[in-house]
Order: C-alpha cells, then sequence, then structure tokens
C-alpha cells in the first residue's frame, strides 16, 4: 500500500520543542488514491490507542488530505498529522467538497492549538512568537464571533482562552454536538496549563 512514510515538520528539522506534534507523509504507491487512505486512517490508528478526537487538517484542502489524531492517554498539546499524498496528480481526488462539513471538533482543535501557541509565546519569548499567536487569537475570535457574543471575552490570553473553552463547551452542549471525554480532555488542559 505504501511507497514510503516520511516525516516532516519540527521534529524532522530539529526545531522540535516540548509542545511540537508529530507530522507524517505517507507517500502512496501508484495506482493508490490518496482520498481513500485518508478515510481508512481512523482504523489504522486503533492500533495506536484510543483517540480523543480524529480530526481532519482543513488548513492542507483541497491539495492534500490530513488525518489529524488527538490520543485518549497522551497530553493533549501533542498529537499525530499523517499527510496523505499521492503518487502523482492521476491518483488525488480533489477535496474541495470536506469543506462544507461541520465537524465540531474544528472549534476544540483550534482552541488546543491556541493554548499551545500561547505557551510557547510565554516560554521562548520574541516578538514573532507572541504575533503569531495574536494573529491565531484574532483568527479564531472572528470565527467563533459568527455563532456567539464575545463580549465577554476580556482580559489576558489566559482569561480570553478559558473564557472561551466554557463558551464553546456550553455552545456545543446546548446543539447536542460533541462529546463529553473532549470537552473533559480539554478542561483537563485548562487546569494544567492556563
Amino acid at each position: 500500500m505504501l511507497q514510503e512514510w516520511s516525516s516532516k515538520g519540527s521534529l524532522a528539522n530539529g526545531t522540535a520543542d516540548i509542545y511540537s506534534d508529530v507530522d507524517l507523509v505517507v507517500h502512496l504507491q501508484p495506482g493508490l488514491v490518496d482520498r481513500d487512505l485518508f478515510f481508512e486512517l481512523p482504523a489504522v490508528m486503533e492500533a495506536v490507542g484510543p483517540r480523543v478526537i480524529d480530526g481532519l487538517g482543513f488548513a492542507a484542502l483541497p491539495r492534500h488530505y490530513v488525518g489529524t489524531f488527538y490520543f485518549s492517554d497522551l497530553p493533549l498539546l501533542w498529537h499525530v498529522d499523517i499527510d496523505c499524498l499521492a503518487s502523482a496528480p492521476d491518483w488525488h481526488i480533489d477535496g474541495t467538497d470536506l469543506f462544507s462539513i461541520t465537524r465540531w471538533e474544528q472549534r476544540f482543535k483550534m482552541w488546543i492549538e491556541a493554548v499551545q501557541r500561547l505557551l510557547r509565546a510565554e516560554e521562548y519569548g520574541g516578538a514573532e512568537r507572541q504575533q503569531y499567536f495574536e494573529e491565531y487569537m484574532a483568527d479564531m475570535k472572528m470565527r467563533i464571533a459568527k455563532r456567539m457574543d464575545l463580549s465577554s471575552v476580556a482580559g489576558p490570553p489566559r482569561e480570553q482562552l478559558s473564557r472561551l473553552l466554557d463558551m464553546e463547551t456550553a455552545w456545543h452542549r446546548s446543539e447536542g454536538l460533541g462529546h463529553e471525554k473532549v470537552f473533559t480532555a480539554c478542561d483537563a488542559l485548562r487546569r494544567e496549563v492556563l
């Protein structure tokens, strides 16, 4: 099935830190369709262990299919991204249609990413990391503001992130979306680091 696995990102280029995730690229053999592998990834990840979130890397679409997996028994700031790379354009199926899928987990993935960026900015400093966090936070708030009033989200970044988590959890529960294990895992992360 696979031509090869390779690592990419911070672990491969030597810039990993305690907040780094694991990025893998699966190079498919000719004749194998990237979309097919993508939809098989959750079953493949069963062998690794139970997960809190099986996600879709929307940032990679429509050019690549990326599965994003957060594991129950591992720190929530750490996850695995698997990029399904077709051997040639003929074996890639456009993923534009997946943008229409509403995946409630994306909101919590964004929140986890925001926490990660804040911790990096605080721990390692630097204007670039701070700006990276602020831009991400602004984008996240813009997306959330389409569904909720954010006038109560104020104060230092840690307080804002905590308030956003409460609001997201309450909204998802009221809509009958989500799973308590995701809410519980995010709340545990907040208690640990915010």
